[in-house]
């Protein structure tokens, strides 16, 4: 019964109660024909509400700001591992020059047997068999079309 008294007098101001045991400034309400003494507050539902957005708020603006944070981290490593591979730019190219001049040598070197293979196999009925025979072991169906395509 004193609780409800209680929910009536904050329902008027527009909140809720909530009860205390003590308080400075507490609102103390005497129930007739009982000895009991309820301390209680009000509370504005409106206040709480808008207490729990600005607390939701400050979530996000932090989530917020710790996605920036982590996105500038990202940007930094991109922009790290970009420079790192302009830095080894001339080392790849390099490397691409040597295999490519390795592969040019060894070229020059077979694909004159082969393209007299080729000439000697053109009317074979298996092209395959043909060029096995005539290159032996050393006939490889890639480096027969790298010469060709030459």
């Amino acid at each position: 019964m004193a609780y409800n008294n209680a929910s009536k007098t904050c329902s008027t101001k527009g909140g809720g109660v909530v009860l205390e045991k003590e308080s400075t400034d507490v609102h103390r309400n005497l129930i007739k024909g009982y000895s009991h003494e309820i301390a209680f507050r009000c509370y504005n539902v409106a206040e709480e509400k808008r207490q729990e957005e600005l607390k939701k708020e400050e979530e996000a603006k932090k989530q917020r700001q710790i996605a920036a944070e982590n996105a500038a981290k990202e940007e930094v490593e991109r922009k790290e591992r970009e420079a790192e591979w302009e830095r080894t730019r001339p080392q790849r190219e390099e490397a691409a020059r040597k295999q490519q001049a390795a592969l040019n040598e060894k070229l020059n070197s077979i694909c004159p047997g082969y393209y007299i293979a080729r000439q000697l196999c053109a009317t074979a009925s298996l092209y395959q068999n043909c060029m096995m025979i005539r290159m032996g072991n050393k006939y490889s169906s890639f480096e027969d079309s790298l010469c060709f395509n030459r």
